[in-house]
């Protein structure tokens, strides 16, 4: 995930392009919502690992109903 985070900073970078990292977030969905991942940075910023957020109006949250 991270060597994707750092393509996509270089290309933000030629294109002369900015990502917004105080609006960006890391969600992690599925059986494993609950593991400790490794911190990622997106254009030199820590991203926050979040359990919900809003896209496009919709919650989406990370948890498994059993």
């Amino acid at each position: 995930m991270q060597r994707m985070l750092d393509i996509c900073s270089r290309e933000a970078e030629m294109l002369d392009f900015s990502f917004n990292t105080t609006k960006s977030v890391a969600l992690r969905i599925g059986p494993r919502f609950k593991h400790v991942c490794a911190p990622l940075l997106l254009a030199g910023a820590d991203l926050l690992y979040v359990h919900h957020t809003k896209y496009l109006g919709f919650l989406v949250e990370s948890f498994q109903t059993v």
